[in-house]
């Protein structure tokens, strides 16, 4: 069938609400010629190298293709490659995904898909792909927006660094379930220049076969480029005691060179007992234009000295339009949180905000602390007068680990 009825805008709504229906997306592409464009949008968007049929598949369906007669390539916006299935590529029993034997083959077809501006790279042993992947990848993709690096180590962070500054027009940064292990003095990467366009960057960290994966160094380094950042994400919730000092350190210093930020989501490190209200940890205060702050996976266990050190940042922060707070009640201790936080200081610096319309909290417990939760949402209502009054005030409960 040549044409339809129906103009093309509408036929086009009705395929884009199949994007991630790929059978229905085929259908619709062999029934009609006018919907063959918008189909393929949503057909050839993203190229996955998940296993070794993935990467076969790919392989025959760019056989003797070339730059003129490839008909799909600018269609294609992500490349997603994945190096094996297990939490970290360590792990000795980790089932390998990606065939390195097909991956020659591989890196000559990615200049059909010149147009991908999102790479994602997951578990993949890093020796390996610095000597295979990385050189061509940096040739062919140099105008990278969105860069995801996901259950990585890397021990030099010089190979790192490299990498990262090799995208001159990265946008959007995601480094999880990573991170560096050196020592090294930073002015080591001091030459290696930052391209001046990330805006989005988030950090998460995690413990990697009892070592930290810690971003300290990292940290140090983006702190000579200060990026113009305007969506930071940080998790440390799950550093160990061991190292939370000195990562805390690099981190606030980290944020101390940033003032261009407008919407901040922290997950605060766990199980840290020495904080006292006296410490400088994470200080905001710079941050005048900074309109959402999150706190995610709050700690229980240390909650005053945290409230006191949010409650000293936020309250110069008069643009400041939303706050959430997620409460981990029943993880570390049996306190309930309800008693031990300080309500009504919080409640008077709240209402000296004039442009806060959000203030939510997420409580979330463990199975056997499900029941008090409900209290605890009855609750919050009377322990903060002025944000009820004022409409700005909502209590919910976590189902999953985030808000």
């Amino acid at each position: 069938m040549d044409h339809s009825q129906l103009p093309n805008e509408t036929w086009d709504t009705i395929i884009d609400f199949l994007h991630s229906d790929h059978p229905s997306l085929v259908v619709c592409s062999l029934v009609c010629r006018s919907w063959l464009p918008t189909s393929r949008y949503h057909l050839f968007e993203r190229i996955v190298l998940r296993s070794q049929h993935n990467q076969q598949k790919f392989l025959r369906s760019t056989t003797g293709m070339t730059l003129q007669n490839c008909t799909f390539g600018g269609y294609t916006h992500r490349l997603e490659m994945y190096g094996n299935c297990a939490k970290s590529p360590w792990v000795p029993d980790r089932t390998t995904l990606f065939s390195w034997d097909l991956c020659e083959a591989i890196i000559s077809r990615l200049p059909l898909f010149s147009a991908i501006t999102s790479l994602h790279l997951s578990g993949i042993n890093w020796d390996q792909m610095h000597a295979i992947v990385v050189p061509s990848v940096m040739a062919i993709f140099w105008n990278i927006t969105e860069l995801d690096l996901t259950d990585m180590l890397w021990e030099d962070p010089v190979c790192l660094i490299q990498f990262l500054v090799a995208f001159p027009m990265l946008e959007q940064l995601r480094i999880c379930a990573g991170g560096l292990t050196t020592n090294d003095p930073p002015e080591r990467v001091a030459c290696y220049k930052l391209g001046t366009r990330l805006r989005r960057l988030v950090l998460k960290a995690i413990l990697i076969e009892s070592r930290v994966a810690n971003f300290g160094y990292l940290f140090k380094w983006l702190s000579m480029q200060r990026p113009p950042l305007d969506y930071l994400e940080i998790d440390m919730s799950f550093h160990s005691p061991m190292v939370l000092s000195g990562g805390l350190a690099d981190c606030t210093g980290f944020i101390r060179n940033l003032r261009d930020v407008r919407h901040f989501v922290v997950a605060p490190p766990q199980m840290e007992r020495s904080i006292t209200p006296s410490q400088p940890v994470l200080d905001l205060s710079h941050w005048t234009n900074l309109r959402v702050l999150h706190y995610r996976q709050y700690p229980s266990d240390v909650l005053y000295p945290w409230q006191h050190h949010l409650q000293q940042s936020i309250s110069k922060i008069q643009q400041l339009q939303e706050l959430r707070i997620q409460l981990s009640f029943g993880l570390y201790d049996s306190t309930a949180l309800i008693a031990v936080f300080h309500w009504e200081e919080l409640d008077n610096v709240l209402s000296n905000l004039p442009n806060l319309n959000v203030v939510q909290f997420a409580l979330k417990g463990i199975e056997s602390e499900t029941a008090d939760l409900k209290g605890e949402k009855r609750l919050l209502s009377y322990k903060l007068p002025r944000c009820t009054s004022r409409g700005i005030l909502s209590v919910t409960e976590v189902v999953d680990d985030y808000v």
